[in-house]
């Protein structure tokens, strides 16, 4: 069959994997013969699948394992129609570059890029992140947000809806803070660096309130525009209480029992007593240096004043009564359990 062109020989009607190619040897120009499947073994490492010639134009290799391993480029396809399908996974170890990309799932290590582009993404996101996470724009949540830190430069909204927050805040701020409600300190003091302003409502409980870096000559202001102003509990100073008016100490209700003792409540007051029998006032052990107290014989019973264990009453005329019907006496303890007595007395 020398001196024949392929054309004029006759049509395969089956090309198997022992069908013979003449293959020309690069340095001797020496004509040889392989076989299709060592043609294949060379060009694909691939198994070879026996179809009709004329079926060569479709895909007629299936790739059993990956050993193709050329550099340069590789183009799939020559229109904008072509279409390139893959049955299993596709794994690329640098970049892919797309005008678009449709598929069920994309997952990668990283993506790159402003997010303009991406449409059509309907589902919901649920699961986990570890690590930092930045939005630029608004973070809209319908349902919860549940975190060791949410950190932000602004929360709007009333706070209606946080709930849980049991931990302890410690921290300072810089601006105004206003409280709706009540303010709770359980333990420890308010430190009050410069001005506190309470509008409205009582402050409680058995803590302390210190106002730090005040110094003599600074002015501590409690009331203005027409408030009343009143200390529940004890109020002390330690230095001078200077008044721009006068203070003046509430009115007791009538008093009518027989024996009364003095206590800490009293401090201040002033006691009215309406009985028509003599009535005993005890001078009790223990109060503050500075308790005052003014009694009022509004009755015809005299009021008379007698020492609790370790209490002595000092009066300039030893009086221990008060004079009658109307008469205005004192008390006031001017050291450790030593009352003085004044006012209109008699023995």
């Amino acid at each position: 069959m020398a001196n024949v062109k392929i054309s004029q020989l006759p049509t395969a009607s089956a090309v198997t994997s022992d069908d013979l190619l003449p293959i020309v040897d690069s340095g001797s120009t020496t004509t040889q013969q392989a076989s299709f499947q060592q043609v294949l073994d060379y060009v694909t490492g691939s198994t070879f699948n026996e179809l009709t010639v004329g079926s060569l134009s479709a895909s007629f290799l299936y790739v059993s394992s990956s050993v193709i391993q050329k550099s340069g480029s590789t183009k799939f396809g020559d229109t904008s129609d072509d279409t390139h399908q893959f049955t299993g996974s596709v794994y690329v170890s640098q970049n892919i570059e797309a005008t678009q990309i449709t598929a069920s799932v994309v997952s990668a290590s990283n993506f790159y890029g402003d997010g303009s582009g991406i449409t059509g993404v309907t589902g919901e996101w649920d699961g986990t992140h570890t690590g930092n996470a930045e939005i630029t724009g608004t973070l809209s949540v319908s349902n919860q947000i549940t975190a060791s830190v949410v950190s932000a430069s602004n929360f709007y909204g009333d706070g209606s809806g946080i709930t849980g927050v049991t931990g302890e805040w410690d921290g300072t701020h810089t601006g105004n803070a206003e409280i709706t409600g009540t303010l709770s300190v359980e333990n420890g003091n308010i430190n009050i660096t410069q001005n506190a302003y309470f509008l409205q409502g009582t402050a409680t409980g058995g803590s302390n309130v210190s106002l730090i870096g005040v110094s003599s000559g600074d002015e501590i202001e409690i009331g203005n525009q027409g408030y009343t102003n009143r200390v529940v509990d004890d109020l002390v100073v330690s230095g001078t209480l200077i008044g721009s008016v006068a203070f003046s100490g509430a009115v007791g209700s009538e008093i009518q029992v027989s024996s009364y003792s003095l206590s800490a409540d009293d401090r201040g007051k002033t006691l009215i007593f309406s009985s028509s029998a003599t009535q005993g006032i005890t001078c009790s052990s223990g109060l503050d240096v500075g308790f005052n107290s003014t009694f009022i014989q509004y009755g015809s019973g005299q009021l008379e004043l007698s020492a609790a264990s370790g209490v002595t009453i000092l009066n300039r005329q030893s009086h221990t009564k008060t004079a009658g019907t109307y008469a205005a006496a004192s008390v006031v303890i001017i050291s450790s359990d030593v009352y003085l007595f004044s006012g209109d007395t008699s023995a």
